[in-house]
């Protein structure tokens, strides 16, 4: 059998996998501006949580350096929560009941 792709478990482990690839990208990013912070998927489960770690990450930056590091974490960030903001335009759209012919 093969595996459903729009079924919420395959969902839930594609996003972990995804959150999970981006934080550790963002670690890594983050480390010159501390080599102690870690973001984890956690950090990015939601837009809540993410401005929370954003905030946190915000109150150590202090050099130019920092904040180059900064807006690179939010390019990577943005691709996560713009990601399924484009598949709700792309689903609303198609659901929209267009009718060009009229």
């Amino acid at each position: 059998t093969g595996v459903d792709k729009q079924s919420p478990d395959h969902k839930d482990s594609s996003s972990r996998f995804t959150n999970t690839l981006v934080a550790l990208k963002s670690s890594q990013l983050v480390t010159s501006i501390s080599p102690s912070i870690e973001i984890t998927p956690d950090d990015l489960l939601n837009v809540d949580t993410a401005v929370s770690c954003f905030l946190r990450l915000c109150g150590e930056a202090i050099e130019d350096l920092h904040f180059d590091a900064l807006v690179s974490i939010l390019e990577e960030w943005e691709g996560l929560f713009t990601m399924g903001k484009d598949r709700e335009i792309t689903t609303e759209a198609s659901d929209g009941g267009n009718d060009w012919n009229n």
